[in-house]
């Protein structure tokens, strides 16, 4: 149900990150006992603190720790009325899973603004199995009125932890935020670059702080007709990359290149030579869901190839 996350890991055990239930994007998720932040780390990207120190007792000593990243994912969609979300508007049709043969997370929902107008939106987030430093991000939009959207593509900085900004910038549709861990000094890219639909603009967004970067999609739709957005996700560290920020831009643009559905072919295939290693459960249908969740989960988080 809207306002539940899903953790989708990604392949190789490089790359991790929570989804929230809008399907994209950042978000606080209130869960029963806490409050837990949609962020995406990265391996080998880590930062160094000291923990808060309880009153009367000594210093703590420092510890490293996993820094988070900007969340990646965004795509938010917009018809001038406000952005897509599922605590405003209408909610219609709303449908969210993971596939577990493919490392796709999918959400689906007929959302209809506080103007009025209703779309039809369908978010896939994809880790490409092949290239350990990429994913996806592939909305599908059809429209129930005609009129001018704007999609935005966000790498957003309020996800990140523990790390500083060394810099963000753009060229053509591709941008970028370079980073630092805290304690450290750890270098990191994420990187992203937009393929707009047919007639659209590409420009990039104002965004509220420095370790975020943001560029605008804007087009006119009609009613009834399909439009899709993608966007190539690069990412590198200084724990893999002699040069993050050439690597996770080039990793973004060659992506892009590829194309969503060419990603797949490639990715897919690799998730079903995983699963030549299924494993069976007679008599069980909720037992053999738990056990084949928990092997995706095992072979998302690392490079062996069990099959």
């Amino acid at each position: 149900a809207p306002g539940a996350t899903l953790g989708i890991a990604m392949t190789f055990g490089y790359l991790a990150g929570r989804q929230p239930a809008e399907g994209q994007g950042f978000a606080q998720v209130q869960l029963p006992d806490r409050t837990l932040p949609t962020q995406s780390q990265v391996h080998g990207f880590y930062a160094k603190s000291v923990p808060p120190t309880p009153p009367g007792l000594p210093l703590s000593t420092p510890i490293e720790r996993r820094a988070a990243l900007p969340a990646w994912s965004t795509l938010s969609y917009d018809d001038g009325s406000g952005r897509y979300s599922l605590s405003s508007g209408q909610v219609d049709a709303y449908r969210q899973s993971l596939d577990v043969r493919t490392g796709t997370l999918t959400t689906e929902v007929t959302w209809t603004s506080t103007a009025g107008r209703t779309v039809d939106l369908r978010y896939d987030v994809t880790p490409d199995r092949v290239h350990r430093h990429a994913a996806m991000v592939r909305l599908r939009l059809v429209p129930h009125f005609a009129g001018p959207v704007t999609v935005t593509d966000l790498l957003d900085g309020q996800a990140a932890e523990m790390v500083t900004s060394q810099g963000t910038g753009h060229h053509g549709t591709t941008q970028w935020v370079k980073l630092s861990s805290v304690g450290l000094g750890m270098t990191a890219t994420v990187a992203s670059t937009v393929v707009p639909p047919k007639g659209a603009s590409v420009k990039p967004a104002p965004t509220a702080d420095s370790v975020s970067a943001g560029q605008d999609v804007r087009f006119r739709v009609k009613s009834g007709q399909s439009y899709t957005v993608t966007k190539a996700i690069g990412v590198a560290v200084s724990a893999d990359s002699a040069d993050p920020f050439s690597t996770a831009v080039a990793v973004s643009k060659d992506e892009a290149r590829l194309g969503y559905h060419r990603m797949r072919t490639g990715s897919d295939a690799a998730w079903a030579a995983l699963w030549r290693s299924d494993i069976v459960v007679s008599g069980d249908a909720r037992l053999q869901r738990q056990v084949r969740s928990a092997f995706f989960r095992l072979s998302a988080s690392t490079s062996t190839m069990f099959a």
